[in-house]
């Protein structure tokens, strides 16, 4: 996983995670968002992220209901792009394969 928190004004940042967020590699977004400053409006942006799993879509669930309950907002760009692979809210997502280049789509076995 890859990600970058950018502040984008005064009461906004904006949260861009790439690659896959999983169980095993999350923990660096996890304690990076604990250290944000609460009240502002947390931008997550996922249109380079192609696979959540379950444990990391349970915790941005989380995060938003603890968030939002100390005066921030959360909002989440480029789910859309993504399919589940069940109809539980929370389940696992990855990327359509239409909205992944060719080579990360080869790559990843998702074509």
């Amino acid at each position: 996983i890859h990600f970058v928190i950018e502040k984008k004004d005064a009461d906004s940042v904006v949260v861009s995670i790439v690659g896959a967020a999983i169980f095993s590699n999350f923990m660096k977004l996890k304690t990076a968002l604990a250290n944000l400053e609460n009240g502002k409006t947390v931008i997550f942006q996922m249109n380079n992220t192609y696979l959540l799993d379950h444990t990391v879509m349970e915790f941005l669930h989380d995060f938003q209901h603890n968030y939002e309950g100390h005066g921030g907002k959360c909002v989440f760009l480029g789910m859309e792009t993504h399919d589940t692979y069940s109809r539980h809210p929370l389940a696992a997502r990855r990327m359509k394969p239409n909205h992944m280049s060719r080579r990360k789509s080869d790559h990843y076995g998702l074509s």
